[in-house]
This record gives C-alpha cells, structure tokens and sequence, in this order.
C-alpha cells in the first residue's frame, strides 16, 4: 500500500539532508507506527509522502501510484491529520465533513453512512453544528481525523493523533483504528506515546538524525526484549524528548 524507496530530503537554507536513505513499506491491513525524538525527521517523511514537501531523491509510491508522477490518483487513496490540526474554524463540524466529501465526490448517502459510523467512535454529533471555533484542543483533533476519514481512504496518515485527547478520547481513537485496519485498511501515525504505539502497531520504525536505525514487529519485539518498548526508546535515545 504504501512504499518509501532511498528517500532523501535537504531543505534550502541546511548543508546536510534531513532525511537520508529512508525506505519503509507497508502491506495492506497493517498498522504501522514511527517513533524518534523531536527533529529527528519523522514529520518531515510525512509530510514528503502526502505530497507536501518536494521529494529531492528516491520514490514514494501510495497503491502503487507515484506521489511525485501521478500525485491526484495517490493523493485520492491517503487520509492526512496533519500535527497542526489545520482546520476552517468559521465552518461548523458538519460543514467541514461536507466540504472534505465534496472534495471526493462522495455521495450524500456514503458520506451519511461514514459520518455515522465515525460518530460511534468520536461522538461529536451534538457539537456538529457549532463553530469549530468553538471546540476544545481535543474536539478540533477529532474534527480533523473524521473529515480525513470520511472517504475512506485506503492509507491514512496520522501526524501525533493522540496530543490533546484525554484518555477516554485516546482510547476511542485506538478502538477506531484498529476497526479500519479490520477492514484492510493500512495505517501510518508518528506519535510520543510509547504505550500506545506498543499496544496499537503491528510495526514500528525508529528514526535518529533523518534516518531509519531500527525496524521490527511488536511480536519480535516482546519475544527478543523483557522491557517495554518506552524503556528501549529511551535506551536507544538517551531520553525521550517531550
């Protein structure tokens, strides 16, 4: 579903490249995390994979599309909640879903059937007519992952989905996504939240300084290790940077 070939990015104004080397790939109905420390270039691979960032060197492939050849055909099968939660505040919630289902061309009855399957997860549906200016952090967070997921998109993309929800939020969250992936949906989110990340992926890539330092299944991962994938973080990086 998703296939990261010798990845290489520099940004203008830097003498050395932020990514180097990254190649990741991800089957279909798997969910796979990416873990690093603040700067270490995981925002910056996301960012390069949906298309926001120019790709310097190397392929993205997205089912199979090239992002950088063919980016309306990959861009149509990712979900994308940026870390920024960027949203239309003077829209309210119902008016945003509507306009991100425009954007798909998704039918009044699919975009009903999503919206109500999505509100059994994230249950905004009594604030869906009110400002977003109007929500809380973790509201605004909400809003943004229904409206990437209202058409249905094969890969969704998630940029630290968990900072601002509190825990009930949080697990609702995981509930959901592990449901899409049950759907054969794959799933890629970077995120701080060790636990969750260990509880939740089937996969998880390590990255240091825009490169790749470690790859494994959270299967082999408990079998080789007697501590928690938190302990072998900080192991690895010294400290976790919040």
């Amino acid at each position: 579903m998703l296939e990261i070939k010798k990845l290489y990015k520099k940004y203008k104004r830097n003498n050395f490249y932020s990514l180097k080397d990254i190649n990741i790939k991800l089957e279909k109905g798997e969910i796979v995390g990416l873990i690093g420390g603040n700067g270490a270039g995981k925002s910056t691979i996301i960012k390069s994979l949906v298309g926001f960032l120019k790709i310097d060197e190397g392929q993205v492939l997205v089912g199979g599309f090239d992002i950088s050849k063919e980016p309306i055909k990959a861009k149509q099968i990712i979900g994308y909640v940026p870390d920024n939660r960027a949203t239309f505040e003077k829209m309210t919630g119902i008016e945003y879903i509507n306009f991100m289902a425009d954007i798909y061309n998704i039918s009044s009855k699919d975009r009903l059937e999503t919206l109500n399957m999505l509100n059994e997860y994230f249950n905004l549906k009594d604030r869906l007519n009110s400002l977003i200016s109007s929500y809380s952090h973790g509201m605004k967070q909400k809003i943004c992952l229904m409206g990437a997921i209202i058409h249905k998109p094969k890969l969704l993309v998630l940029d630290e989905p968990l900072t601002g929800l509190d825990p009930l939020a949080a697990q609702s969250l995981k509930k959901f996504l592990l449901y899409y992936k049950s759907l054969g949906n794959t799933i890629l989110f970077s995120s701080h939240n060790l636990d969750q990340v260990e509880k939740t992926c089937d996969r998880v890539y390590m990255i240091k300084k825009g490169e790749i330092i470690d790859n494994f299944t959270i299967k082999d991962f408990d079998k080789k290790h007697d501590i928690s994938l938190e302990e072998y973080f900080v192991k690895i990086f010294g400290e976790i940077n919040e």
